[in-house]
């Protein structure tokens, strides 16, 4: 049986860790920031193919053109090399979050989202 003591380091080695990811994600998403900022990223995304979303929730036809709100279409190329059927305007708005959360590991002050939670379970699951 654990003591006071190995729980309360194994809680203090829980927050050092988290603290260290909290600081690896910060820096992670600095760099995403750099390649978006050197690359076309933005535009390209938009151009990827999209499918309306069908009443089960799985892809349905495919869009004319792509529309932002809807998912990328992971089945045509170039969205095959996409991980997961995603709309740009999410994509967006989780860049926004992760920028948020990079932002108050460097110290500043930042508004609070609860979109981000939605889009989180909605994306990931």
């Amino acid at each position: 049986m654990a003591t006071q003591e190995t729980q309360t380091a194994n809680a203090a080695n829980q927050i050092l860790s988290l603290l260290a990811g909290f600081q690896s994600l910060q820096v992670q998403v600095d760099a995403l920031n750099t390649l978006i900022a050197s690359t076309s990223v933005g535009t390209l995304i938009l151009q990827f193919p999209t499918a309306a979303v069908t009443a089960t929730g799985g892809l349905g036809a495919a869009d004319a053109t792509p529309v932002s709100t809807h998912p990328i279409n992971t089945g045509v190329a170039p969205g095959t090399l996409v991980n997961r059927a995603v709309a740009p305007a999410d994509l967006a708005s989780m860049l926004t979050a992760l920028n948020r959360l990079s932002s108050a590991v460097k110290g500043n002050a930042v508004a609070s989202d609860a979109t981000v939670v939605g889009l989180t379970y909605k994306t990931l699951g």
